[in-house]
């Protein structure tokens, strides 16, 4: 088992938080989870080109550490699925950026879809999506 070594975007919390944690938790699933998470994070994030990418899966899948676990092993069967082409497929496009700002653009939209944010009608949301867009993407500048 590979544990966590720091990282560049852990907070200061983290750099605390996360050491301890490894001791508080060894040889338990908490443990387990945390290596996984960072494993993932070491295929997705840190990998260059897809071909990296399939090997640090390969090498995971090869270890033993995280088998005893169902939902260790539902994750390395969904990873080790035809669909790991299509997650690693923007390793080969350099010009496509890791982190793109639908997801925030997605988490907006489901807040502004609940009633309990005010916006009662379709016509609402979209107005208020259309601001969204000129307050963040254009800064205003239209």
């Amino acid at each position: 088992m590979e544990y966590p070594q720091t990282n560049d975007r852990w907070g200061e919390k983290e750099h605390l938080l996360i050491p301890e944690m490894m001791e508080i938790y060894a040889g338990t699933i908490i443990e387990k989870i945390l290596i996984f998470k960072h494993q993932l994070w070491d295929i997705f994030d840190v990998s260059q080109d897809s071909q990296e990418a399939y090997d640090k899966r390969d090498s995971l899948a090869r270890e033993t550490w995280w088998q005893n676990s169902w939902h260790l092993t539902k994750c390395m069967e969904f990873l080790s699925s035809p669909k790991f082409e299509k997650m690693v497929t923007y390793l080969e496009h350099p010009d496509v950026p890791r982190y793109e700002q639908s997801e925030t653009l997605i988490n907006i939209w489901r807040q502004m879809e609940a009633v309990r944010r005010g916006f009662k009608s379709p016509k609402g949301r979209l107005n208020h999506l259309k601001l969204f867009q000129i307050t963040h993407y254009l800064k205003q500048q239209i």
